[in-house]
């Protein structure tokens, strides 16, 4: 609050200072410790008793007109039992002296109380500051007591009279002790100090007043009187005759613009909590931002009677500035700054900024991304998220469940025009580069299919006791049986360890001791217990990972947990043994004891053969009844997830959606699965050929018979190795299946060989296919590598 231009030292009884000094007695009303603040900073005490007889001298007109104007009035209306009444108790000569009298009683009251009390705090504190205080104290009680006694004085009482006698000196007082417990105590008090205020002095000093007076007049008149006085004490003293004017600023509608008008924006004393005012400050602040929250922030810092109702303004203008925020990455940090407590609604704002969180994830993820199709899996992935917040608040305290929730909608807006906008563009941009034809797949980078089938066999041959024998994965090469190894640990149940070898790497085919080594390191480092000791670091004498194996059994048992063992490309043991790399014996001893001695160790054997098919060693005598889990080709369901959804299982910011139409629509789906026979690695490489040229053709958006036809050729050109090794691989009796095979060329369906062991082969090797009493090619793309063969 600013203060008068003139300064108080500088206050004099000239009739240019008289403004100057109503605004000073008006500033004491409403804030009377920066009046305090002001008075001490006259230092000497000459200069400050002249300051406050000023404003006594100031006031004294004003306050001789509402004692007259005051007293006629209750001449009038109570007409009490007086020798004057009405318009002509007014030039009566006891009217007039009564009123000075009461005045001046009231005034010396006030002036007396001032120095005694200043006197005592003189004795405490210094003299010059307990007179100081004393003469501000008596100012307060000296106005509004002379204003008091001069409008009761000489005026007796009746029942109604004596409630209103003591409504206005309850009034009186309330005002008095609130001025002067501001000067001592500060502005701090706030409400329970003024209930506990006006209930002891108030109540208390009126009841015993009024039985003292009823003991003499009447004791219905004494205790009406006395709990007025109490009453209005208690009114005066909280100033809680303020609430029917708040009242008007809330119904039927807010008075935004009238704020600066409210008792709360100019009288720093209202201990009575003004109920709504925390709407009335939200609307003032969208009227006027600056000023509105600079309100709000002052009502916090000084008001302690209206925290409540600004920290709930505050927290709804947070939410609603959260609502508008367009980068919703910021929304955790906004969240933080929502008020904090230990009951209501402030105990659950700490709730909010963990629940954005994934908000704000989603958010950046989908900034992150580049291309519509990931773009859009993003923006679903978003607004599912917004769409949880908004249910997880549902059930929070007001004004937080209410405003969250509609943030909450204006979110979901976004997300769903982010929605819109991916599909727009989907046309427009683009195939990500994720289909990959050769090597391991990685399921968070390139296209990969869960193969449902392959994995419940996996599942139930675990879980079977019988099963307790050897597994054998067989498929035929580039059907991805490396890439589900590969990928496999997401896909298996928790209580099921993986330890994953591949014969391929020169650490597992050097020797059989680096062969035990590599599966021993594996296993220390999946089973991390301090009885395995340390892993091996080259090479590991079977006999000592026989050890190894049997200690992580005994583990496995007591955690109740499995592990499974997965050696790929296990026939290249059977190339070892016949080079004499490894000891057939030796080795093949080894598994043999570890699969049936191992009660909760699994070993697992993926390859293109089974084992009736190797030659260097008699593996069937040692491995008795594997059980066989075919690796198929993929099923037209599998082609489709390959090419709509290539990256299902990928993380939330990876994932890729491509709409049916890229395909040339749910026939040109067909066609690509026809085509390739459903073969993985030629799906794969038929996809990547497709997506490319698509890219690179100008306003290309779909596959034409035209594109398919050049991706089929280019596809035969790239996988030329690769046909060779399935179609005329060095395989015994390759010769007659090849000449068979030729066959093709100019027919797409040839009668069954004629050699029973030539259509066996073929069979084996998943080239052809019976159709009704005749063959086909498994994979119609096979035709074209054919008929360039010399």
């Amino acid at each position: 609050m600013a203060k008068p231009s003139l300064p108080l030292a500088e206050l004099r009884l000239w009739p240019s200072h008289h403004r100057a000094a109503l605004a000073w007695l008006g500033l004491f009303y409403r804030d009377p410790m920066l009046f305090w603040e002001e008075l001490e900073s006259i230092l000497q005490l000459k200069s400050r008793i002249k300051a406050t007889f000023c404003l006594y001298a100031h006031a004294l007109p004003w306050l001789f007109l509402v004692v007259v104007l005051g007293r006629w009035l209750l001449v009038v209306l109570l007409q009490p039992e007086l020798p004057y009444h009405g318009w002509a108790a007014l030039p009566r000569h006891d009217f007039w002296m009564d009123s000075v009298f009461g005045l001046a009683v009231g005034l010396a009251s006030g002036l007396a109380f001032g120095l005694a009390y200043g006197l005592a705090v003189g004795l405490a504190v210094g003299l010059a500051k307990g007179l100081a205080r004393g003469l501000v104290s008596g100012l307060a009680v000296g106005l509004l007591f002379g204003l008091v006694y001069g409008l009761l004085f000489g005026l007796d009482s009746g029942l109604v009279s004596g409630l209103v006698y003591g409504l206005l000196f309850g009034l009186v007082s309330g005002l008095v002790s609130g001025l002067v417990s501001g000067l001592l105590f500060g502005l701090d008090s706030g409400l329970v100090s003024g209930l506990v205020y006006g209930l002891a002095v108030g109540l208390v000093s009126g009841l015993v007043y009024g039985l003292a007076v009823g003991l003499a007049g009447g004791l219905a008149e004494g205790l009406a009187l006395g709990l007025a006085l109490g009453l209005a004490f208690f009114i005066s003293l909280t100033r809680a005759y303020y609430l029917p004017v708040h009242f008007f600023f809330l119904w039927p509608n807010l008075k935004a613009n009238r704020y600066p008008r409210h008792p709360v924006a100019w009288d720093q004393m209202c201990d009575a909590r003004f109920f709504g005012l925390g709407r009335l400050l939200v609307a003032w602040a969208q009227a006027q931002p600056q000023h509105g929250r600079a309100e709000i922030e002052r009502l916090i810092d000084t008001y302690p009677s209206q925290r409540q109702e600004a920290l709930w303004a505050k927290t709804v203008l947070a939410i609603r500035d959260m609502a508008m925020e367009a980068d919703l990455a910021k929304l955790p940090a906004m969240a933080a700054g929502l008020p904090r407590g230990k009951r209501g609604y402030p105990s659950q704002t700490e709730q909010v900024e963990s629940l954005l969180s994934p908000v704000a994830a989603g958010y950046l993820r989908l900034r992150s991304q580049a291309s519509p199709w990931r773009k859009l899996a993003a923006a679903e992935n978003l607004r599912a998220a917004v769409e949880q917040f908004h249910g997880q608040v549902s059930g929070f305290a007001r004004p937080l469940g209410p405003e969250l929730r509609q943030a909450a909608d204006q979110w979901r807006t976004l997300a769903n025009n982010e929605v819109a906008k991916a599909q727009a563009n989907m046309g427009k941009e683009k195939i990500p580069a994720c289909f990959k034809a050769g090597g391991e797949l990685k399921m968070d980078n390139d296209a990969f299919v869960k193969r449902e089938g392959v994995l419940e066999k996996l599942e139930d041959a675990l879980e079977d006791p019988r099963s307790r024998a050897s597994l054998i994965l067989q498929g035929r090469r580039r059907t991805g049986k490396s890439s589900l190894i590969a990928n496999l640990r997401p896909f298996l149940p928790e209580d099921v360890l993986l330890v994953d070898v591949s014969m391929q790497s020169a650490a597992s085919r050097t020797s059989q001791n680096h062969f035990a080594a590599s599966i021993a390191s594996q296993i220390c480092q999946v089973v991390p217990e301090a009885a395995l000791g340390p892993p091996p670091e080259r090479e590991m004498p079977l006999c000592e990972f026989e050890d190894l194996a049997r200690r992580a059994d005994e583990l496995l048992g007591a955690q109740r947990r499995q592990l499974l063992i997965v050696v790929d490309e296990y026939e290249t043991i059977d190339s070892l043994i016949g080079e004499g790399r490894f000891h057939a014996d030796d080795i093949l001893s080894l598994l043999r004891v570890a699969i049936e001695k191992r009660r909760n160790i699994f070993w697992m054997f993926v390859g293109t053969h089974h084992i009736a098919e190797l030659r260097n060693a008699q593996w069937a005598s040692y491995l008795i009844s594997p059980r066989t889990i075919a690796m198929p080709r993929f099923t037209p369901d599998e082609t489709r997830v390959l090419l709509l959804e290539p990256m299902r299982h990928a993380s939330a910011e990876h994932k890729v959606v491509h709409k049916e139409s890229s395909w040339g629509g749910s026939e040109g789906i067909a066609r690509i699965h026809q085509e390739t026979g459903g073969w993985p690695y030629f799906v794969q490489l038929l996809a990547e050929n497709l997506r490319g040229i698509i890219n690179n053709t100008p306003q290309a958006t779909t596959v034409t018979a035209k594109i398919f036809e050049r991706a089929r050729r280019e596809a035969v050109d790239e996988a030329e190795s690769a046909l060779r090794q399935i179609l005329a691989p060095d395989l015994e009796g390759a010769e007659a299946q090849w000449e068979y095979l030729r066959g093709f060329v100019d027919q797409e369906e040839q009668p069954p060989p004629t050699d029973r062991e030539v259509l066996q082969g073929l069979l084996w090797r998943d080239l052809i296919e019976r159709h009704d009493n005749c063959y086909r090619l498994t994979v119609p793309l096979f035709r074209l590598w054919i008929a360039k063969q010399p």
